[in-house]
């Protein structure tokens, strides 16, 4: 399951990180890729980080980074979802959290891109992830049992951990 959502989120086009109109500058971050219809587009939320070097960048994504959803450790990026059940209806939404560099030096421009590219695909697998995970709930006639509830979504919770196993993002100075 996971190796299919892989190669559905794998193409990723990168925003220009050239300067905007009037000589402002422009953040640089992946956009979500076309998934087939079945799957809703992630949500981007950028954090901005600075730096001019490969260490002021990487520190600055340590300090800046997203907490996780204990409010515990700080992360590159994140993805959170959220689901919820009233009135018979499944509720849900989601978003990718990534580091927005402004200015991007000349000498760690492809690094940069290199990086957030692959930070971004693992972000946006989660996303896959999770899709599945609704799609499951909209597809199956026990939705509306609780047990099947929790279940369901102990199992989304499952497969999130399993995905940060099987792909690890290094720190952006380990790149």
């Amino acid at each position: 399951m996971i190796a299919f959502l892989c190669i559905l989120t794998s193409s990723l086009l990168l925003a220009d990180s050239g300067r905007g109109m009037n000589g402002a500058s422009r953040c640089y971050l992946p956009l979500a890729p076309s998934l087939s219809r079945a799957f809703h587009p992630a949500k981007i939320r950028p954090y901005k980080v600075r730096g001019r070097t490969v260490s002021e960048i990487a520190r600055s994504i340590k300090t800046r980074g997203p907490y996780d959803h204990q409010g515990r450790f700080r992360y590159s990026g994140y993805y959170r979802w959220f689901v919820s059940f009233g009135g018979g209806m499944l509720k849900y939404r989601s978003y990718v959290e990534l580091p927005c560099l402004h200015r991007i030096p000349p000498g760690i421009r492809l690094r940069w891109r290199r990086y957030l590219y692959v930070l971004a695909r693992h972000e946006l697998n989660h996303h896959s992830l999770f899709m599945a995970g609704i799609g499951e709930f909209q597809q199956s006639p026990n939705s509306t049992s609780n047990g099947y509830r929790q279940r369901t979504l102990a199992s989304m919770r499952a497969r999130d951990r399993e995905w940060d196993a099987l792909d690890v993002v290094p720190p952006f100075d380990k790149f």
